[in-house]
């Protein structure tokens, strides 16, 4: 199952106006006055997004030594697991401690989250392709398949984007994938997303039919 890793950029805060400076302040920081140190991590995979792409918005404060001592959804994204993954991933980051006139302060900030649904097309079934060892003309080869396939998932146009180098192999190939290959539809926001993928198959004299 694919997953997803989403990793927040530095430049992205989205933050208040600055607060009176005290002993006891929690500034409200502005763009760029901070940054992550540790930055949140997000791992969801496309069967959680449910098929959407999906924004958070969460509210955070950080003490004088930068970690996060407390969060909360300011925008949610629409599922409660989402959201619950995006606090936690929060929770474990950190920022650059703020100072100010050689002084720490704790820290009041807004991050926005913006996580999107894969857009890399899946096989309902890998195309498997046997080669027998002689047409491999003693050594290995590769191929390379570019293919597009409509909403339903069948394939509507391949070709060889790389050649093996042997054309009756390259020709047996792309006969074969085309018999073989179908993908899973793929919808994205509710709307059919178009198909399109690059497949490199390997054929090792090893694991070639004798």
């Amino acid at each position: 199952m694919k997953r997803i890793l989403l990793a927040i950029c530095l430049s992205v805060f989205c933050f208040g106006a600055s607060a009176t400076v005290e002993e006891t302040a929690i500034i409200a920081i502005k763009s760029g006055e901070s940054y992550w140190v540790k930055q949140p991590r997000i791992q969801l995979n496309n069967n959680e997004l449910q098929g959407y792409d999906r924004t958070v918005l969460v509210g955070f404060y950080a003490n004088e030594s930068g970690f996060i001592t407390s969060t909360k959804i300011l925008e949610s994204s629409g599922l409660d697991e989402i959201d619950k993954k995006v606090i936690m991933a929060v929770k474990m980051a950190k920022v650059k401690p703020y100072q100010i006139n050689g002084v720490f302060y704790p820290i009041s900030a807004k991050q926005h989250f913006t996580i999107m649904v894969s857009r890399d097309a899946e096989y309902q079934k890998l195309p498997v392709i046997p080669v027998i060892k002689l047409d491999l003309k003693g050594k290995d080869r590769q191929v390379v398949i570019y293919a597009e396939a409509d909403d339903t998932g069948n394939v509507t146009r391949a070709e060889i984007k790389e050649s093996s180098g042997l054309k009756v192999l390259d020709q047996y190939v792309l006969h074969e994938y085309l018999k073989q290959a179908r993908f899973k539809p793929l919808s994205i926001n509710g709307k059919f997303y178009p198909i399109t993928k690059s497949t490199r198959f390997y054929f090792s004299e090893k694991d070639a039919i004798e």
